[in-house]
């Protein structure tokens, strides 16, 4: 739970930062774009699977299966950002 603070947010952990070899704005890298389950809040820098869920791609928390790709979430899910667009981007660490 988030603790405000005279209009600052103080989390319980840091959002993920990447340090070195991720260009954002390269789109051949390393991130995909999706939709978040209904279900899921997910926290920058949590483990997300990709999945097919009725024929649509989006993130949820965690790997459910073996065929599931994981990424590293980079927003929180609810991020202004991320509501406005409808995806949250994960980083894969893999390709």
């Amino acid at each position: 739970m988030a603790i405000k603070n005279y209009g600052t947010e103080q989390r319980a952990k840091p959002r993920l930062a990447v340090l070195r070899g991720w260009d954002p704005n390269n789109p051949a890298m390393r991130h995909v774009s999706a939709p978040v389950a209904a279900a899921a809040t997910i926290k920058s820098g949590q483990l997300i699977g990709l999945r097919n869920n009725a024929s649509v791609r989006e993130f949820d928390l965690g790997l459910a299966a073996a065929t599931d790709v994981a990424y590293f979430a980079m927003q929180d899910s609810d991020d202004f950002d991320v509501i406005a667009s409808g995806v949250l981007t994960g980083l894969n660490g893999h390709r």
